[in-house]
C-alpha cells in the first residue's frame, strides 16, 4: 500500500498538473456533491436533532416510541444509532445510556454497536467517494504518504485502535477521514468498531443500573469512567506525538528511500 501512493506520487510529479488539467471537471462535481451532502445534513440536525437528543435524554421516552414499532423494534433502534453517527448531533453517549436501559447492558451493546458500525461505514465510503480529490486541494502528497504510513504500517491497527479510545477526538468524523486515506475499509472499519466496545458496554451497564434504580453503582461507574477520561484527554497529545514518531521509525527501517520520497521537492 506504501509503495502504491509513492509511486502514485512519483508518478504525479511526472505528470505535472494532473488536477488541473484532466480532473478538473470531477473535481467540480464531486465539490457539488460534496456542499449538497453537507447542507443535507446540516438540515436532517437542524429539523430532527432536537426531538432524537429528547429522546435519548428520556430512556423512558425512547422505550415507549420504539415499542409503538412492534416487532420492528430493534431495528429501529439500530437505525437511530446509526443515523446520530451519520448527522453528528446527537450525543451518541446518551443513546447507548438509553440502549442499556431497555434492553439491558449485553444486548444494549450489541443493537449499539450494529447500529454505529453501519452508520460509520456510510460515512467512511462517502469520505472514499467524494473527499480524495478535495482533500488534495488542502493537504500536500508528502503528509498523505505520511498519513499513509501511520494508517498502513506494521503496527496500524494500533493506531487507528488509540485514535478511537482517546477522547476529544470526533469518531465519526475520523471515519470521514478514514476515507479519505489509503486503508482497507473492512481493515479500517472492523479495528474503529472494536474500539468503541469498551465505552459503549459501560454506558450500557449504566442505563441497565439505571433500569433497576442501582443509582450509587450507576454514579461510581459513571464518575469512575470521567476520571479516566479526563485523564486519556490530558496525555492525548503526548500519545498521538508517540505514535506518530514510533511509525516514522518503522518505516524509515523497512523503507530506507521513503524520507527521500517525502521530503522531495
Amino acid at each position: 500500500m506504501i509503495e502504491y501512493v509513492i509511486n502514485k506520487t512519483d508518478d504525479s510529479r511526472r505528470k505535472g498538473t494532473a488536477i488541473r488539467r484532466g480532473q478538473k471537471g470531477p473535481l467540480i462535481f464531486n465539490l457539488i456533491v460534496f456542499l449538497l451532502i453537507t447542507v443535507g445534513i446540516i438540515w436532517l440536525s437542524w429539523l430532527y436533532g432536537p426531538a432524537l437528543t429528547s429522546l435519548a435524554a428520556n430512556p423512558g421516552k425512547l422505550e415507549r416510541f420504539l415499542n409503538s414499532f412492534g416487532g420492528i423494534s430493534i431495528l429501529i433502534f439500530i437505525g437511530l444509532q446509526m443515523i446520530q453517527v451519520i448527522i453528528a448531533v446527537v450525543p451518541g453517549e446518551l443513546l447507548e445510556i438509553a440502549g442499556g436501559y431497555i434492553y439491558g447492558t449485553l444486548a444494549g451493546s450489541l443493537f449499539s454497536i450494529i447500529g454505529i458500525a453501519l452508520g460509520s461505514a456510510v460515512n467512511f465510503f462517502l469520505g472514499r467517494l467524494f473527499g480524495m480529490s478535495l482533500l488534495q486541494l488542502f493537504i500536500s502528497k508528502e503528509k498523505l504518504i505520511k498519513m499513509s504510513i501511520l494508517l498502513n504500517g506494521q503496527k496500524s491497527k494500533l493506531a487507528i485502535l488509540i485514535l478511537f479510545l482517546l477522547p476529544g477526538i470526533p469518531k465519526d468524523i475520523l471515519c470521514y477521514v478514514g476515507g479519505l486515506l489509503p486503508v482497507r475499509p473492512l481493515y479500517f472499519l472492523s479495528v474503529s468498531a472494536a474500539a468503541r466496545i469498551p465505552a459503549l458496554l459501560i454506558s450500557c451497564y449504566v442505563g441497565a443500573n439505571l433500569r433497576k434504580e442501582n443509582f450509587l453503582l450507576a454514579a461510581i461507574v459513571t464518575g469512575s469512567s470521567i476520571i479516566i477520561i479526563v485523564l486519556a484527554f490530558l496525555l492525548k497529545k503526548r500519545i498521538t506525538a508517540l505514535l506518530h514518531r514510533h511509525h516514522q521509525s518503522e518505516e524509515k527501517d523497512k523503507y530506507p528511500d521513503l524520507p527521500r520520497a517525502i521530503h522531495r521537492k
